[in-house]
């Protein structure tokens, strides 16, 4: 699998060994956290714990906290229980909201859709949203975790097959969608699925195609020859509930037209730019020729047919760990 050394400054291929070991501090610092949060300082073992904050289950103020002005036992010298922080709660699973099988229009699956932006070095980044960089080293990790536990994957043009065929995939089957077209989803990403056995979906904005930092026309037939999928992300990236309906269409149906001019394969899935999502949108894009399902940014799992042109994601930041990824997805 030939990689580009070219127009971002990125030449040299990543490293395709595995992360070593968690930091070192080990459970020294998770112990010590949880003196400063005796303090008072609420997250201090979330932190430590490696659990991002603000994602399920992760550990709040409400579910780790410490009085102040704890008073101490004078009997014991032991502060009083009121002073003792709460257990961390682990991450917890993310349920289904489809019910799996069925028939017809009542047909449902219960496979994981999850959601990537940019796969890229601190540097290669610069100028991106942080919440949307995921470090090769984080991003290598998880995958390596999800392929321990048994996990695989298909693109989201075959769970539309699936979807369209009223078929369940083996269990533990999952999506993975890298959004916006940038290069280093094939210059890191690509390496590391290809290690894992792994395919994905990476959505394209057609008017970037290969401009710097964007993905090539060459990179795209080498992804397409490698089992993924080059997915529709509109031909400029626009948030399509500034459109009307005809505009929607035209915007996605040029950037079929480009995509599939670049790898010789029309776009069968799509992705909504920004989270701009409606009843009108789902109902403009799903006319568009060729299309046959869209993802949107609904924090949940679950894929039925009649929600197809809806299919919620798993967004990833960056500071997800293996394990939390995991527990997301039951184990």
């Amino acid at each position: 699998m030939p990689l580009a050394t070219r127009r971002c400054g990125s030449a040299s291929p990543p490293t395709r060994g595995r992360p070593g070991p968690a930091t070192a501090h080990g459970s020294a610092a998770l112990a010590a956290a949880c003196v400063l949060a005796l303090a008072g300082l609420v997250g201090a073992c979330a932190i430590a714990a490696g659990l991002p904050p603000g994602t399920a289950g992760s550990p709040t103020a409400a579910t780790v906290s410490a009085s102040p002005g704890a008073s101490v036992a004078a009997s014991s010298g032991r502060p009083s229980d009121s002073a003792l922080p709460r257990p961390i709660r682990p991450p917890a699973a993310i349920r289904c909201t489809a019910v799996e099988g069925g028939t017809a229009q009542s047909f449902g699956l219960c496979v994981p859709v999850l959601e990537y932006h940019r796969i890229a070095t601190e540097s290669e980044a610069r100028g991106s949203l942080p919440g949307l960089v995921v470090s090769p080293a984080e991003f290598e990790a998880q995958m390596v975790a999800l392929r321990a536990a048994g996990w695989r994957t298909i693109t989201l043009g075959e769970l539309a097959n699936d979807l369209a065929a009223k078929r369940s995939p083996p269990a533990r089957t999952l999506v993975i969608t890298i959004d916006d077209g940038w290069f280093d989803g094939y210059l890191h990403a690509f390496p590391i699925l290809e290690g894992q056995g792994f395919v994905a979906t990476f959505f394209a904005i057609s008017s970037r195609i290969g401009s710097t930092s964007f993905l090539s026309a060459a990179e795209m037939r080498d992804l397409v020859a490698a089992g993924n999928e080059i997915g529709n992300h509109t031909d400029d990236h626009r948030n399509l509930l500034d459109l009307d309906s005809a505009a929607i269409r035209k915007d996605v149906e040029t950037a079929s037209e480009r995509l599939a001019a670049a790898t010789g394969v029309r776009p069968r899935s799509f992705s909504y730019p920004r989270g701009g999502v409606s009843a009108r949108v789902v109902a403009a894009v799903a006319e568009c020729r060729g299309i046959e399902v869209a993802v949107s940014e609904r924090r949940t799992i679950g894929e039925t047919w009649a929600g197809r042109f809806d299919v919620p994601r798993l967004d990833v930041g960056p500071g997800v760990s293996p394990g939390t990824l995991l527990a997301w997805l039951g184990g």
